[in-house]
C-alpha cells in the first residue's frame, strides 16, 4: 500500500463523537445501534481498542454472530483491521503513540485464523462438547432435526385418538399441524411444558364444551409426544439446535468448574443482534458476566423481528434498563447508509403514532418517543433522482424493474424486492425468471423446487427407472434443452452411456459428468437464469456432504431427492457467485429478514396492500404462559376445523380465544411494524412501495398500507405525495 492509499484508509477509521465515546467506555457495555450506524466498525474498532490498552491478545475474545455468514464476514473485517493496524506500525515505524510492538500485531494477525467467532448455537456446541458429561450429556451426539420424527409420532398418536366423538369434526391433520407449531413455538423459547404446567391452565370458560375435551385430548397427546422426543434424542444420541443453548445453559448453572474454565479462557465476550435473543441466552450471558467476563452487546429493539423462532424483545429491554449485566448502555443513532432527505422521511413515518384496530398504540420501541436517525452521509456518497420516494398501485414488478433499468439507468445488481413472506418471494422468482430480467433469490425456500434439482430427479429416475413416462418427461427437462441447443450429439446415445456410468461414479462424480456433457451451465448462462446455475452447484456440494455422511450411491440420491420434492421441504437457494454478479447484474430477490445487515442503493418493498402474516392477526394457537395466576390456552376455530361457514364458526368459537388475542395482538403488529422498519432502513438511494390495490380502509383489514396512508408528509398523505408513474 502506498503511503497516500494508507492515509486515505486511515480517515476512514476516524470513529464519529458517538463511536469514540463506545470505544473508550469500559465493559460490561450495552450498545443500540440503529439501522446504518456502522454497528460492525464500531465492534472491531472496540477489540483494537482493548488489545492496544490492555495485557490481552486475540485469543482471550470470542464473538458471536447471529450466522454464519456474518461469522465470516466479521472475521473478514477484522483480519482487514488487525493487518492494518500492522501495517502502521510498518509505515510509522518510531511514533511514540503506537502502544504495541509490530510483532504483537503481526501475531494477532495470526491469530485471527483461530479467534473464537462464530454462532451463539456453534459457541454453545463447544461448551458441551468439552463439558457434556458433568450433566450426563454424551459429547460425541450429533446436531439433527427432529422433524421426520415428530411429524410421524404426532401422527400415530393423533390416530390412537379418533375415536373422541369431540374430535369428529376437527380434520387430523389439522390438529398435527396445531401440536407440532406448539410444540416448535415452546422449543424456539425455551419453554418446558410439564404435567405440571399442563394441570394449571384454566379451562374455566371452556367448561362443558366441546373445547374442554380438545384442550385435555391435545395436551395428553402433547404430554406423551414429549416423553417419545425426549426418548428418541437419547436413543439417538441427538440434540437439536434449540438444545444446544438449553444445554450450555444447564451446564454453566450446574458447574462452577466448566464456568471457571471459560472465565479463565475468556476475558471478554462481543455479541451481535442481541435484540434477537431469547431467556435461555439471556441466561447463557448472565452467568458468564457473573464470573467476571466483560459484556459487550449490541442490538437495535426496533429491529427486533425473530419473535417466530422465539427471540423476546423484552429480554433484550430488561437487559438494558433492570440486568444488572450491564453496567453503561450507549447509543449509536448517526446513519451513513441512506440518503439525508429519504432518512428524513423514513424518521417521519416512524414518528406517526400507528395504532391497531382496537386503538392501542404500536410503537418500534418501548420509548414514547421514536428515536430518530441522524443522517451522516455524505453528499459525494447521495445520487440526485428524479423522486427518492416512489409509491404505485396496480403495476407488476417487472415493469418497475424495466423503468429503473432503462429510464434511471441503474444497474440490475442495484436492485434488491425486499419480500415479507418466502411464499410471496418464491412466487415472485418463479414469473420474473420466466422474463429477461436476471435475478437472485436470497432468503427463499424453494431449493428443492427449483428447476435444476427437480430436472436432475427426472434424469435419475429414468436411468434407474426407464418407462414410457419417465422417457416422455425427459423432453422438458433443461438438461436436454441445453444438449440440443449446443448440438452435442444423440440425446439417447448420452443416456446409454450415464446408464454405464451410473453404476461405477459417486453422485457427484456422475453429476459433474452430466453438466459436462449437457453444457448445462453454458445454458443457464446464456440464459441469464443464474440462480439455476448456482443451484446445480449446491446440488452437486449437497451430493458430497451426504456421501461423506452416509456414502450413498446414485439410486439413493434420487431416492433422496424425491423424497424431498414430494414433501415441499424447505431449503434456501444458492447464492449467486459474486463475480458473476459484478459481471452479469443480478436483481436481488430477498425476505426481509434475510436483509438484516445488508444495504442496497434501490429497494423495492411490494405487496404493501397485503393482509399482514395471518399468524400475526388471528394465529392459530394462542399460550399465555406469563401468567402467574392462571395460565390459557386458546384455538383458532376455522384453522382446526377446516370450515370456512361463517355462522358455523360463531357457534363454535373457542370461548378463550377473542381475550387472549385481543391481549397479544399489540405485540404480534407491534413486530409487524419492526420488520416494516428493517424493510425501509436498508436503502441507501431511493425507496420504491409497490402494491396491487390502494387501500380501502375497510373494518379489519390490516396492512401495511393502510398504516402508511395516514401518515401525513407535508399535511399529504405518503401514498398520495410520493405517487410515481412508471410509464
Amino acid at each position: 500500500m502506498e503511503l497516500t492509499d494508507f492515509k486515505e484508509e486511515l480517515k476512514k477509521l476516524e470513529p464519529t463523537t458517538q463511536q469514540e465515546e463506545i470505544i473508550n467506555t469500559d465493559l460490561s457495555l450495552s450498545v443500540v445501534a440503529g439501522a446504518g450506524s456502522g454497528k460492525t466498525k464500531v465492534l472491531v474498532d472496540k477489540i483494537i481498542a482493548i488489545l492496544n490498552e490492555e495485557d490481552l491478545e486475540l485469543n482471550n475474545f470470542s464473538i458471536i454472530t447471529f450466522t454464519n455468514k456474518a461469522a465470516v464476514e466479521m472475521k473478514d473485517r477484522l483480519r482487514d483491521r488487525l493487518y492494518f493496524e500492522w501495517l502502521r506500525w510498518e509505515v510509522n515505524q518510531g511514533d511514540p503513540t503506537l502502544k504495541k510492538s509490530k510483532e504483537f500485531w503481526r501475531r494477532q494477525v495470526e491469530l485471527c485464523e483461530m479467534v473464537d467467532i462464530s454462532t451463539i448455537h456453534k459457541f454453545c456446541e463447544e461448551i458441551i462438547r468439552k463439558y457434556g458429561l458433568i450433566i450426563n450429556q454424551p459429547t460425541n451426539f450429533k446436531i439433527k432435526s427432529i422433524s421426520d420424527f415428530l411429524n410421524k409420532k404426532t401422527r400415530e398418536l393423533i390416530t390412537s385418538y379418533a375415536d373422541k366423538d369431540e374430535l369428529s369434526e376437527v380434520k387430523s391433520y389439522k390438529l398435527q399441524e396445531f401440536i407440532i407449531k406448539y410444540y416448535r413455538d415452546n422449543d424456539n423459547k425455551g419453554l418446558e411444558i410439564d404435567k405440571s404446567i399442563i394441570d394449571e391452565i384454566d379451562l374455566s370458560n371452556k367448561e362443558g364444551t366441546d373445547w374442554e375435551i380438545i384442550t385435555k385430548v391435545f395436551f395428553k397427546i402433547y404430554n406423551e409426544l414429549m416423553e417419545e422426543v425426549k426418548q428418541y434424542k437419547k436413543d439417538n444420541n441427538i440434540l437439536t439446535s434449540n438444545d444446544l443453548i438449553k444445554y450450555a445453559v444447564r451446564i454453566l448453572e450446574e458447574s462452577d468448574y466448566a464456568l471457571n474454565k471459560l472465565a479463565n479462557k475468556y476475558n471478554a465476550l462481543f455479541i451481535d443482534e442481541f435484540q434477537d435473543t431469547n431467556r435461555h441466552q439471556y441466561r447463557l450471558v448472565e452467568k458468564l458476566q457473573g464470573r467476571g467476563i466483560g459484556i459487550f452487546l449490541v442490538g437495535d429493539e426496533k429491529q427486533s423481528i425473530y419473535r417466530f423462532r422465539g427471540a423476546d424483545v423484552k429480554t433484550f429491554i430488561e437487559m438494558n434498563e433492570t440486568s444488572d449485566i450491564i453496567d453503561e448502555q450507549k447509543y449509536l443513532a448517526d446513519n451513513f447508509r441512506t440518503d439525508e432527505q429519504l432518512l428524513e422521511t423514513i424518521n417521519e413515518i416512524f414518528s406517526h403514532k400507528f395504532k391497531d384496530d382496537k386503538n392501542n398504540e404500536l410503537k418500534v420501541s418501548s420509548k414514547d418517543e421514536y428515536k430518530a436517525l441522524n443522517s451522516e452521509k455524505s453528499k459525494e456518497d447521495s445520487r440526485d433522482y428524479e423522486s427518492f420516494l416512489r409509491v404505485k398501485f396496480g403495476i407488476g414488478l417487472k415493469k418497475v424493474i424495466k423503468y429503473l433499468n432503462k429510464v434511471d439507468e441503474i444497474s440490475y445488481n442495484d436492485i434488491a424486492v425486499l419480500f415479507r413472506s418466502n411464499w410471496r418471494l418464491n412466487e415472485e422468482a418463479k414469473k420474473l425468471k420466466e422474463t429477461e430480467i436476471p435475478v437472485e433469490v436470497i432468503g427463499g425456500k424453494a431449493f428443492y423446487s427449483s428447476k435444476p434439482v427437480i430436472d436432475t430427479f427426472k434424469l435419475l429416475y429414468h436411468l434407474l427407472h426407464a418407462n414410457g413416462t419417465s422417457k416422455a418427461e425427459l423432453k422438458y427437462i433443461d438438461f436436454y434443452k441445453s444438449y440440443k441447443r449446443f448440438d452435442v450429439g444423440v440425446f439417447d446415445g448420452f443416456l446409454d452411456e450415464l446408464k454405464k456410468r451410473i453404476r461405477v461414479l459417486s453422485v457427484d462424480n456422475l453429476l459433474e459428468f452430466i453438466y459436462n456433457q449437457t453444457r448445462i451451465r453454458d445454458y443457464y448462462t446464456e440464459e441469464k437464469l443464474f440462480q439455476e446455475l448456482a443451484n446445480l452447484e449446491k446440488l452437486k456440494d449437497l451430493s458430497i456432504n451426504i456421501m461423506d455422511k452416509d456414502f450413498i450411491q446414485p439410486i439413493e440420491f434420487c431416492n433422496y431427492l424425491g423424497l424431498m420434492i414430494e414433501t415441499e421441504q424447505e431449503e434456501e437457494e444458492a447464492e449467486v457467485a459474486e463475480k458473476l454478479k459484478k459481471e452479469k447484474g443480478v436483481v436481488s430477490l430477498i425476505s426481509i429478514h434475510k436483509s438484516k445487515g445488508l444495504e442496497y442503493p434501490v429497494v423495492i418493498v411490494p405487496s404493501i396492500d397485503k393482509q399482514l402474516n395471518r399468524d400475526s392477526v388471528e394465529p392459530k394457537i394462542i399460550f399465555d404462559e406469563e401468567n402467574d395466576e392462571k395460565k390459557m390456552i386458546a384455538f383458532k376455530a376455522r384453522e382446526l376445523y377446516d370450515e370456512w361457514d361463517p355462522q358455523y364458526l360463531a357457534q363454535n368459537q373457542d370461548p378463550d380465544y377473542d381475550s387472549l388475542n385481543r391481549n397479544d395482538q399489540e405485540e404480534r403488529l407491534a413486530e409487524e411494524l419492526r420488520i416494516l422498519y428493517v424493510a425501509l432502513t436498508r436503502v441507501e438511494n431511493m425507496l420504491i412501495l409497490l402494491g396491487d390495490e390502494r387501500p380501502t380502509g375497510s373494518k379489519g383489514e390490516i396492512s401495511w398500507a393502510n398504516w402508511l396512508k395516514k401518515v401525513k408528509i407535508d399535511g399529504r398523505s405518503l401514498l398520495d405525495k410520493y405517487r410515481f408513474d412508471f410509464s
